[in-house]
């Protein structure tokens, strides 16, 4: 598969669903989620797939004023905005600190992807590029099983208020 073929692949996708789709359509192999393995080497030429394949669904910030942010994403309930980026001039980041100041985005953490060791500053994370694949996002279990037999149970007991 060449680059400019897996980034095809890769753009404009919803979910890993539609992902394994494309890839199964592309290697003509039917791949089953929860029974195919993907490595996928060289992510972050597509720090997009890599948000995707952890349940994230990216959206970007950007403004004539301050500039943009490449991925914002919703985890825990906030806004978290992501950063990738190269070089020695990865702390350069006008519309990263802009949403940071803003009282009105009440954003308190952000993530800048690079080429560099693990730090924090002024609640931005400096994380190295691979480290990507750790961010998760909390996922409900497909199928919930209930077991309407049991009884409903209270606890501690209620006391009944005319006992005493």
């Amino acid at each position: 598969m060449t680059m400019a073929n897996a980034k095809l692949i890769f753009s404009n996708v919803e979910d890993e669903k539609e992902i394994l789709v494309k890839l199964s359509t592309f290697s003509h192999q039917e791949l089953k989620r929860g029974n195919t393995l993907v490595f996928l080497d060289e992510i972050q030429e597509c720090p997009e797939a890599e948000l995707l394949a952890h349940g994230f669904s990216p959206t970007y910030y950007a403004s004539r004023i301050h500039g943009e942010i490449d991925f914002v994403v919703e985890k825990d309930g906030h806004a978290l905005p992501i950063e990738v980026k190269s070089g020695k001039h990865y702390r350069r980041h006008r519309a990263l600190n802009h949403v940071m100041t803003e009282p009105l985005y009440a954003i308190d953490e952000a993530v800048v992807f690079n080429d560099t060791m693990l730090k924090v500053v002024n609640g931005i994370l400096d994380a190295p590029i691979y480290m990507m694949m750790f961010l998760e996002k909390p996922r409900l279990p497909e199928k919930l099983i209930y077991d309407v037999g049991a009884p409903l149970q209270s606890f501690p007991p209620a006391e009944d208020p005319h006992s005493a």
